[in-house]
């Protein structure tokens, strides 16, 4: 069981870089004097800001505290909703591909995928183990 908690929380923690790097794509090419500036006219939508930041930091953050500070079936169940959210977010995300024209991101997002549906995998064998009390 300890195998698959170690494993959970380090993949939480590679989607946490991971979203870190997928903003960081959107401005590298500052770096070859390429505009990245978006039209000021816009309006920051406040709800997405909110549901970006507390997908790529609150969530993995709750999965990574979830287990490490408990063994509860509440807080496994918890950690598998949250890995399942992110993954179908994740699946989402990627079915843009085709409208990107950052390379960065076409490189970022396969990965996530797999990250997503790895964590997932090993929070289903985590609730598993410890139900049969392994």
């Amino acid at each position: 069981m300890e195998k698959y908690r170690t494993r959970a929380v380090a993949l939480w923690i590679l989607l946490s870089a991971g979203f870190a790097l997928h903003c960081v794509a959107d401005v590298l090419p500052i770096f070859w004097s390429v505009d990245v500036a978006v039209d000021a006219s816009a309006q920051m939508p406040q709800a997405m800001l909110l549901f970006m930041m507390s997908l790529s930091f609150f969530v993995p953050a709750v999965g990574v505290l979830s287990l490490l500070y408990s063994d509860s079936r509440w807080t496994r169940a918890v950690n598998l909703v949250l890995a399942v959210a992110v993954m179908l977010f994740n699946f989402v995300h990627s079915a843009e591909l085709g409208t990107l024209a950052n390379w960065g991101q076409l490189a970022i997002l396969p990965l996530m995928d797999v990250l997503g549906v790895l964590l997932v995998a090993d929070s289903v064998r985590l609730c598993r183990a410890k139900e049969e009390g392994r």
